[in-house]
């Protein structure tokens, strides 16, 4: 089969958190296989093969169930599995490429970049800036104004969601976030996880990011 030819697609949009440094927030992104407690349209993420913190780990990734449209009452799951391809602990940047898929990406790299807005993003200096870019070729079904716009309201929650998790209380027993803290429990992002309430925006960003065609997915009674 020949190869696609033609125009890539591109795009990449960011977010600034003024109260968190790069520092803070650039562990959720490192820890590659836990993803799914930030992304609003994830149910898991887990490791399949490699090693943790290096070039060749792959993760797999699954959707929430959603209601199949074929009438047959199942529901469906988008799924991948991405490959880290890139990780610079000092730039606090990672790429990964999506492998195997059932939602039409096929290639599909992307790359997040956690940015110091002020100093080098350590010590008392506040603010920093995720990126999050893409290089993929045309997808069926889709635009790429869509693409843009869903990843840009879907980085908007993720920042939100770890900022909250960052500086808030994560139950009402526990205390505030302490960023002096360094034990594994702290460094690891599932330390962070704010609660979400019922109805939530989750709830609903799941059904604008999961479109009509994309119904490719693995039926499940």
């Amino acid at each position: 089969m020949a190869e696609k030819t033609g125009p890539k697609w591109e795009g990449k949009t960011s977010v600034e958190l003024k109260g968190a440094t790069a520092d803070q927030v650039w562990p959720f992104f490192e820890d590659f296989c836990n993803i799914h407690q930030w992304f609003p349209i994830l149910e898991t993420c887990y490791q399949v093969e490699g090693e943790p913190g290096k070039p060749g780990l792959v993760r797999y990734c699954a959707s929430k169930p959603k209601p199949s449209s074929d009438g047959t009452g199942g529901n469906i799951i988008n799924w991948a599995k991405e490959k880290l391809i890139m990780i610079n602990l000092v730039e606090r940047c990672l790429s990964y490429e999506v492998i195997e898929n059932n939602m039409g990406f096929n290639p599909y790299t992307a790359t997040f970049k956690v940015l110091p807005v002020n100093g080098d993003g350590a010590g008392d200096q506040k603010g920093c800036k995720i990126e999050w870019s893409f290089v993929c070729d045309p997808m069926e079904g889709w635009k790429l104004e869509d693409i843009n716009s869903s990843r840009n309201s879907i980085l908007q929650f993720v920042a939100n969601k770890m900022e909250q998790a960052l500086f808030r209380k994560v139950s009402s027993n526990d205390g505030l976030f302490d960023p002096t803290l360094t034990s594994p429990e702290y460094t690891n992002g599932s330390a962070y996880l704010a609660r979400s309430a019922p109805g939530s925006l989750e709830t609903g960003m799941l059904r604008l990011f999961t479109p009509s065609n994309w119904n490719r997915g693995t039926a499940r009674e």
